[in-house]
């Protein structure tokens, strides 16, 4: 295969969509960030593992409600541009995560606690489940010759909202320490988050409607109900971008969220905290290099490589991990490639499986669905561990993820692409 035609890219608006990605993100991943205070604060009358699960259960709510807010902003992107929901969304997350961080604790009004929180992680969850559809969406009609690297731009942004996370919340450690955090340190990390999703909205109201929307409302070819017209016509595309992303959620859920909370939960050291952050901060290089490489060879030959890591090195390595935590200096951040590589290469195929008058609610769809994997996988590795009495059970995923990764190279194979789709429709659309 050929290289494809190099395209100019706009390193100012590629920066800006994944600077707003990565302040959203980090709304919405601190709460598993502060999972360790939360889960005393919230859940106090459980036992150790309970109340984690209780907790990461919490966690999990926030992405069953993301199909939700895929469909809803979906249908506005797709009917009246990219541009407003885009912004909205960022907004929204931002006033969500305020009102976490001044939240009461179950001392302070009972079970009425953690019912607040689980409401305010379904209104996280509609938010993110507009913003990543949306972001996916924008750079992907303004960079459609230079699909992998503008995606992994946007996941780029996502892992550094992480990343963000990871150093604030070292930061506070070493500051105010545990007590410190335990007793008011958590929520200064969501009224930064607020703070930073207000910044993220004031810049993207200054943002450009994409040209392909912009030729497709001119033709008047729009969609009167976008939902539909995906599950009428691109059901086949749905599954396939949903069976992608479950393998990618599953993938950076598990190393990115579980991983270091459980270590951290474990072991209580700053040094394990320092590493997971070392991991994230390579995780966004990788991922850049990953889909720079993604555009210069043939989409299906970096999706085998990344099924080949998944199943013959992904769960040795976890076990290493949790065996061996005294060499976690280099081996935790060696996941940083597994990473990269599967996010580098299921993103794009995603974002190719959808023309531009659906595009919104087809990537949205696809990509919250299969999300709702990775919202339950802390929730599903606690459990592994507490039926299993074995630490490193949660690595099993990975190999699993390496399957879905074959059905997906099947689907990608016998499915159509869109992503340099021109305007003209076939006459059952």
């Amino acid at each position: 295969m050929q290289p494809k035609p190099a395209e100019p890219l706009n390193l100012k608006l590629i920066s800006i969509v994944s600077l707003g990605s990565a302040l959203e993100v980090y709304d919405f991943m601190i709460y598993a960030l502060m999972t360790p205070y939360i889960s005393q604060l919230f859940f106090p009358e459980q036992a150790l593992n309970e109340s984690l699960m209780l907790t990461f259960a919490t966690f999990a709510i926030g992405y069953v409600s993301r199909p939700l807010g895929g469909v809803l902003f979906g249908h506005q992107g797709d009917r009246e541009g990219r541009k407003k929901p885009f912004t909205f969304t960022i907004l929204l997350m931002a006033l969500s995560t305020l009102l976490i961080g001044f939240l009461p604790t179950y001392d302070q009004i009972g079970y009425f606690a953690p019912l607040l929180l689980m409401l305010l992680r379904l209104i996280q969850g509609v938010s993110m489940g507009g913003e990543t559809g949306g972001a996916l969406t924008y750079i992907s009609e303004h960079f459609p010759e230079r699909i992998g690297i503008a995606n992994a731009s946007v996941i780029s942004g996502m892992c550094a909202g992480l990343l963000l996370g990871y150093c604030v919340h070292g930061l506070l450690m070493l500051i105010l320490g545990h007590d410190g955090l335990l007793q008011y340190g958590w929520r200064i990390a969501f009224w930064l988050g607020a703070f930073l999703g207000i910044l993220g909205y004031l810049i993207r109201r200054h943002f450009q409607e994409t040209l392909l929307f912009q030729k497709i409302q001119a033709s008047k070819q729009l969609s009167s109900m976008p939902l539909l017209t995906v599950l009428k016509h691109y059901k086949r595309q749905v599954v396939c971008g949903a069976v992608a992303i479950i393998t990618h959620s599953t993938t950076i859920i598990l190393l990115q969220v579980f991983l270091p909370s459980w270590l951290q939960l474990h072991y209580q050291s700053s040094t394990m905290a320092f590493h997971s952050t070392i991991m994230a901060a390579l995780i966004v290089i990788t991922v850049l290099i990953f889909g720079l490489l993604y555009d210069r060879s043939h989409p299906k030959t970096m999706l085998k490589a990344a099924i080949c890591c998944h199943l013959f090195i992904g769960l040795p390595w976890y076990w290493l991990v949790i065996r061996y935590p005294d060499l976690n200096a280099w081996t935790l951040p060696m996941f940083s490639l597994l990473v990269g590589l599967m996010s580098a290469t299921q993103i794009p195929i995603v974002s190719e499986l959808f023309p531009t008058r659906v595009r919104y609610t087809g990537i949205a769809l696809s990509y919250n669905m299969g999300f709702i994997a990775g919202g339950i996988t802390p929730l599903i590795s606690t459990w592994l561990i507490e039926i299993s009495n074995k630490n490193w059970m949660p690595g099993i995923l990975l190999t699993l993820g390496g399957l879905g990764g074959l059905v997906v190279l099947r689907l990608y194979t016998s499915t159509p692409h869109h992503n340099q789709d021109s305007i003209t429709l076939t006459a059952t659309e």
